[in-house]
């Protein structure tokens, strides 16, 4: 359903504190971030983000709780 790719985008989103900062650490621009979500609402037939996060979080593909920075090792 979410591929690593889907997770990874989705994840960035929740951390950033902006849709500029997330297309940074995907290194694309906010314009193609914008398209990437745009197609994933379309995909899973979503109306918002938010939608797509919660969608992610019930399948497993992401815990909204423990996503990091994209700088940030989660290894302790």
């Amino acid at each position: 359903m979410f591929s690593k790719t889907d997770s990874e985008l989705l994840s960035c989103i929740i951390a950033a504190p902006s849709h500029q900062v997330a297309a940074e650490w995907l290194g694309c621009s906010a314009t193609h971030l914008r398209r990437l979500l745009k197609l994933m609402r379309e995909r899973f037939d979503v109306e918002n983000n938010l939608q797509l996060i919660v969608l992610a979080s019930v399948h497993g593909a992401i815990d909204p709780s423990k996503v990091l920075p994209h700088s940030i090792s989660s290894a302790v």
